[in-house]
């Protein structure tokens, strides 16, 4: 099935690192929201360079993101039982080795 949507809520304890990746396709901008705990958000330039840094916190200053097509991305949980919502268009593709 082809949703035109893709939307998750993903648990997430510390420790727990999601690698610095992108998504290629034109359409597919990133909405990051977390709804309860922190996270931290690290944004990495074509050479693997790290540009910024934020914590993404509920009910803090930041507590969500939309990121363009193709921005390298990596997050670090920093709270225990972050949940954070992701959505993006679809439909869901895996992410290839490239």
């Amino acid at each position: 099935m082809h949703e035109p949507c893709h939307r998750m809520v993903i648990g997430m304890q510390p420790g727990t690192y999601i690698a610095p990746h992108r998504h290629l396709a034109a359409g597919k901008a990133e909405t990051l929201l977390v709804l309860q705990g922190a996270l931290g958000l690290l944004l990495f330039d074509e050479q693997g360079t790290l540009n910024a840094t934020r914590v993404l916190q509920a009910g803090g200053d930041y507590q969500g993101v939309d990121l363009p097509p193709g921005q390298f991305h990596a997050l670090v949980v920093l709270e225990p039982d972050t949940l954070l919502f992701e959505c993006k268009a679809g439909p869901y593709e895996p992410l290839r080795e490239d």
